[in-house]
């Protein structure tokens, strides 16, 4: 092999390395959150309802704004063993933006929804109403 093409690979090589590295290194510091938020925003509240493993989260703080920046003072505490948690006083017709931060201040996840003006039944409280007409699950 003559001496410019080993030079040639060898800077390929080291590129290769270099690249190799670097992506395992970024792909490395993505995470992906195991908390999932479900939302629900009524005319006069929002519901949310936490899908994790709940030992971590003990200390946990919910955020909710109608911008898209997160306040200084959280709208609620995770306690223990509660998934679901209600922010009243919301607005109808309007977007919030939630936050779960963990107790040491990291986001764990992140979401938004729109409160509605008419009451909207989710999945769940519509199986429930089919199968048991005069629930107490359901406002009128």
């Amino acid at each position: 092999m003559e001496p410019i093409n080993r030079i040639i690979v060898k800077k390929y090589i080291i590129l290769f390395v270099t690249c190799l590295f670097t992506t395992s290194f970024l792909s490395a510091q993505t995470t992906t959150s195991k908390v999932q938020l479900s939302l629900l925003g009524t005319r006069s509240w929002i519901r949310v309802d936490i899908d994790a493993d709940m030992r971590g989260l003990l200390g946990s703080k919910i955020y909710c704004s109608a911008t898209n920046k997160r306040p200084t003072v959280p709208s609620s505490l995770i306690e223990q063993g509660s998934r679901r948690y209600y922010i009243e006083q919301v607005l109808p017709e309007t977007t919030y933006y939630i936050w779960l931060e963990s107790a040491s201040g990291e986001t764990l996840a992140s979401a938004k929804t729109y409160t509605t003006k008419n009451w909207v039944l989710d999945d769940a409280e519509l199986a429930e109403l089919q199968r048991n007409p005069s629930s107490g699950a359901v406002p009128p």
